[in-house]
């Protein structure tokens, strides 16, 4: 099964295709600046063949963009590692915070609007990975899109740890 797995900074955008449950990585992607007109940076690698990619100086005004700029890098003829987007069955995302939502969770539209609430405790990120799986929701409606919230590992932080 091709699961895909997306990190959203508040100015940058990670990828990595993975075969599951080999945990084997076909390719990875790394978008920087995202939001700039002239200065974005991106990199692309295709670890089956080796082939490597970069670029800067590049025009990535939201998520939206360097989100289809690594799916067609993932999905091209000549570079690319899967024909077609519709091999990923899973999509993976370390998300932030939503109200009421801890561990992981499918991103359904309940989880989505607790995200949408929270919107006020991480403006950034959250605003951040609510555009990202809104664009992935619209090119894969069909496919599983999941996240796993930073809230669950600060709750296994020893309560020493917490106070100092």
């Amino acid at each position: 099964m091709k699961l895909l797995v997306s990190n959203v900074g508040s100015t940058s955008l990670k990828f990595k295709l993975f075969e599951m449950p080999e945990e084997h990585v076909y390719c990875e992607a790394k978008v920087e600046r995202v939001g700039s007109t002239d200065s974005a940076i991106f990199s692309y690698k295709n670890l089956e063949t080796g082939y490597k990619e970069s670029a800067d100086g590049l025009c990535i005004p939201s998520y939206t963009e360097g989100i289809q700029l690594f799916l067609s890098k993932m999905t091209d003829s000549k570079i690319g590692v899967i024909p077609s987007v519709d091999e990923i069955k899973a999509v993976g995302f370390k998300t932030v915070l939503s109200k009421g939502y801890y561990g992981v969770h499918e991103l359904t539209d309940e989880v989505m609007a607790g995200m949408q609430e929270c919107l006020f405790v991480a403006p950034v990120h959250n605003a951040a990975y609510i555009e990202a799986i809104g664009q992935f929701k619209k090119i894969l409606p069909d496919t599983r899109m999941v996240g796993v919230f930073e809230t669950a590992f600060h709750t296994t932080v020893p309560q020493e740890r917490r106070i100092y």
